[in-house]
This record gives structure tokens, C-alpha cells and sequence, in this order.
């Protein structure tokens, strides 16, 4: 099986991609979304993300660079909770006086 120059690695980025080219194949359009082919097919299928009804697909650059410029965040990082969340669990455990005092160099140091 041959290869295609193109199949093998992209020499533009995905936003040079969208610009050049009118319709993308499916590598293409999972190269500039950063996720892999059968992602791209199963949003083809949900209907997510437009095609041409002849295999194999082609997506409308329109469509990909839509997609790569409009994003909106989980509700959960907009409103702060996430990060809120994450720094809780990064919290530093603070021991009990207790359990401080059973360790045998602070014992030490408290006797000195």
C-alpha cells in the first residue's frame, strides 16, 4: 500500500490548513481538531460535524475551523469550582497536635 505525502505528516498547521484548503479529508480535519480519525467520523455520524455524502467523507474547512475557534467551557470551569475543587485536594494535610507529638524529633526538640 502507497501513502500520499499528505497521509504521512502535514507541513502546515491547522489554521494554515483551514485557509488553503476548501474541503479536508478525514486525517486532515482530526489533525487540526487534535483528536483521532474515528472521532471525526463518529461527530460525521451524530451530525455534528458536516460531510459529503460520498465516501470517502470530506468536511467543509468552514465547519473544522468553526469548530477550532468555537469552544465554550463545562459550566464547572467558568464558574470556578474546578479550580476551587483542585485546590482543596492540593491542600496541604495539616496533623493533628497528636499525632505531632509521637514523632520522635519533635519530641526531641520539644524536650531541648
Amino acid at each position: 500500500m502507497s501513502y500520499r505525502k499528505d497521509d504521512l505528516n502535514f507541513n502546515l498547521t491547522p489554521f494554515q490548513m483551514v485557509e488553503k484548503k476548501a474541503l479536508l479529508t478525514v486525517k486532515q480535519a482530526a489533525y487540526c481538531l487534535n483528536v483521532c480519525t474515528s472521532k471525526i467520523y463518529d461527530w460525521v455520524v451524530e451530525g455534528k460535524l458536516p460531510a459529503t455524502p460520498d465516501r470517502p467523507f470530506r468536511i467543509p474547512s468552514a465547519a473544522v475551523l468553526q469548530m477550532m475557534t468555537d469552544f465554550s467551557l463545562p459550566d464547572e470551569l467558568e464558574s470556578g469550582a474546578y479550580e476551587e475543587r483542585v485546590r482543596s485536594q492540593n491542600a496541604p494535610k495539616s496533623a493533628p497536635e497528636s499525632d505531632l507529638d509521637e514523632l520522635p524529633l519533635l519530641a526531641w526538640l520539644k524536650q531541648n
